[in-house]
């Protein structure tokens, strides 16, 4: 079955970068965008050993731990790449956005644009209410959390929380979650706080 969901982060960094490029760039710079690269199905590892199961992606230089019992499997469309992990009790929705359970992405990027960065950079310095900064490893991450309280709402769309966190002026590391059951983001958290950047 052909299981993903939409990566937040994404859409996120599409908003922020493109209101942010088509303000600064002059007439004749207005179409010359740099493509984004993602990291592709041969960067990442997936391991099973004593610890769980481990997702490495060495040239990105980060590693981390799947929840345990969860699934994880790597996911593509056109030129993205990312890592999805599942609840064991997750189920999907036409087979692609899921409608019960959790799940998590993972994917890196390198944006070859610091505007992009830059901009993550600028919303960290004036938050709203539902964004924080938290540390991932040794780093500083944007979390922007979308909770619904009406059990109706939340029971179709579930509580979405993405970080962004900015490695450099040009790479992004995307970690995103879409949660149906509230002792899911616990299973969130753990895996942000054993997240290792080199």
């Amino acid at each position: 079955m052909k299981s993903k969901f939409i990566i937040g982060a994404v859409g996120i960094l599409l908003v922020f970068g493109g209101i942010l490029l088509f303000l600064n760039k002059t007439e004749e710079e207005e179409f010359i965008l740099t493509p984004t690269k993602w990291s592709q199905e041969e960067d990442y590892k997936i391991s099973e050993t004593s610890e769980g199961t481990i997702v490495t992606n060495e040239s990105a230089g980060f590693r981390f731990k799947v929840p345990d019992g969860w699934s994880v499997k790597g996911e593509q469309e056109d030129d993205e790449f990312w890592i999805a992990a599942f609840s064991q009790d997750v189920e999907f929705r036409d087979e692609v956005v899921i409608a019960k359970g959790c799940g998590i992405n993972v994917s890196f990027q390198d944006i070859s644009d610091f505007v992009e960065v830059n901009t993550i950079k600028g919303r960290m310095a004036d938050l709203y209410d539902n964004e924080d900064i938290i540390k991932v490893s040794n780093y500083d991450g944007f979390q922007v959390v979308d909770r619904y309280e009406d059990p109706k709402i939340f029971s179709k769309y579930g509580t979405h929380i993405v970080v962004l966190v900015p490695l450099n002026n040009e790479d992004i590391l995307s970690i995103s979650t879409i949660l149906f059951r509230n002792n899911c983001e616990a299973d969130f958290q753990k895996l942000l706080e054993g997240f290792e950047i080199n």
